[in-house]
């Protein structure tokens, strides 16, 4: 049987509506982790990602391939340090404008807002995976 790359995706999608409804803003958990452990955890998560490796094994080997033709290993370290800034931006932003929301439109809407966003993130997740098949 054949799965396609999105099935942890789709999965993940299903933890998130669920955790958008159980969780309780009100409650603060301290947990104390090591940075480093939370480093390998992020390095293993993002380098272990069905949709990670096929990127950098179809457009970003495509990157890397024209910016040494036009420059040199200097051009390919440059597009590396612009591409990790552009997803710092993205990432920052999309955070803070998180917060915001929450704040906006507070911790009820904002749950629902979550569970109904979620929902439509699985059913598109599904009728992928159906498809597929």
């Amino acid at each position: 049987m054949h799965f396609p790359l999105r099935f942890p995706c789709c999965f993940a999608r299903v933890m998130q509506n669920r955790s958008s409804l159980v969780s309780k803003f009100g409650e603060s958990k301290q947990v104390k982790v090591s940075s480093n452990r939370l480093l390998l955890l992020g390095l293993a998560l993002t380098g272990l990602d069905p949709s990670f490796i096929v990127w950098w094994l179809t457009a970003g080997a495509q990157l890397i391939i024209i910016a040494l033709e036009f420059a040199s290993f200097a051009r390919v370290v440059l597009m590396y340090v612009c591409h990790v800034w552009i997803d710092y931006a993205w990432l920052t932003a999309t955070a803070h404008f998180a917060r915001v929301g929450l704040n906006f439109v507070g911790q009820r809407w904002y749950r629902l807002l979550t569970a109904t966003f979620g929902a439509v993130l699985i059913y598109f997740g599904l009728n992928f995976l159906l498809g597929s098949l």
